[in-house]
């Protein structure tokens, strides 16, 4: 049986030939090019098609789950202000701003490089949900 190879490296090169994976000079250079039927492509496409859109809906599940929502007007919370608090250089008219700061939330995601949740605001700012911010209860 022949299998076909590509190469890992540019420039890419495709072989085929009667030996296996193993048996190749370098292996660590080649990696195996699996062939499918149309049928079978067909069949894998679909997969990953609904194992993607289980992905996403898991995602909005988990999402709508948080304690913070697209719409909602939040503020900084106690743990968020303590923070404020501890900064040397933090002037009074900075920590009674950061106190008075209300936003309105238009994304909530989650932040790939810093692994956490975030809520995004109307002028593009984010800030973590866990640990930085409360919802405004409506008056």
């Amino acid at each position: 049986m022949s299998n076909t190879f590509k190469s890992v490296g540019k420039p890419t090169t495709i072989i085929t030939v009667d030996e296996s994976w193993e048996q190749l000079p370098n292996p660590g250079d080649w990696e195996l090019v699996v062939k499918q039927t149309p049928a079978e492509k067909k069949k894998a496409d679909k997969a990953a098609l609904e194992a993607e859109k289980a992905a996403v809906e898991e995602e909005a599940k988990r999402i709508a789950e948080l304690p913070i929502h697209v719409g909602e007007t939040v503020k900084l919370n106690e743990t968020a202000l303590a923070a404020a608090l501890d900064v040397p250089d933090a002037t009074p008219e900075a920590l009674d701003k950061a106190t008075a700061w209300r936003g309105l939330v238009v994304e909530v995601r989650h932040d790939e490089e810093t692994d956490t949740d975030v809520a995004v605001f109307d002028d593009g700012t984010h800030l973590s949900i866990v640990d930085s911010l409360e919802v405004v209860p409506a008056e």
